[in-house]
């Protein structure tokens, strides 16, 4: 299912097969891994089955993800993940590429993505897991009015370097 959503500032839209080679690039970018917690190298193989299944509904692969554009230039990723359509709640990811960053594309996108959520995939509750030293994602996070919840230990486990920021409607 390919969705494209717009404001005056940015465009997210579904991943193609033609964002193959940028995605390999970012996601294999070791100073991206410090967010991600990627630890070894996605082969063309892998990021190319990846996008095949990327245009599954979300209701299907319970997450998504979506390229922010800005002027027809790819700037970042921002990915829905964990979708609960039980609960109504869903995790959010984002990387805008050191170029674009404080631009303002992290807000917009966000913003616009909260928009979706809410408005069609009828989401009660987002949430963000954000590494202590990511400053930038906090204030992003902060300003779009995402609380920072406390976490309780599982038996999975949690990482105190981790923060929790999650938004009610």
């Amino acid at each position: 299912m390919k969705i494209v959503l717009n404001n005056n500032r940015i465009t997210l839209r579904s991943l193609e097969s033609y964002d193959i080679d940028w995605l390999l690039l970012v996601e294999n970018n070791t100073e991206n891994w410090k967010i991600s917690g990627t630890t070894k190298a996605f082969t063309r193989e892998t990021i190319t089955s990846y996008v095949a299944l990327a245009q599954e509904n979300i209701s299907t692969a319970l997450q998504y993800r979506f390229v922010i554009e800005r002027e027809n230039i790819r700037v970042g990723l921002i990915d829905l993940f964990d979708y609960d359509s039980i609960n109504n709640k869903v995790g959010v990811g984002i990387l805008v590429l050191t170029k674009f960053q404080n631009t303002g594309v992290g807000d917009s996108a966000l913003r616009l993505l909260m928009e979706y959520c809410v408005n069609q995939l009828k989401i009660k509750l987002v949430y963000a897991n954000i590494a202590k030293t990511n400053l930038p994602s906090i204030r992003l996070f902060k300003n779009n009015e995402f609380i920072l919840t406390p976490q309780k230990a599982s038996k999975n486990h949690f990482d105190k370097n981790i923060l929790l920021f999650q938004k009610k409607w």
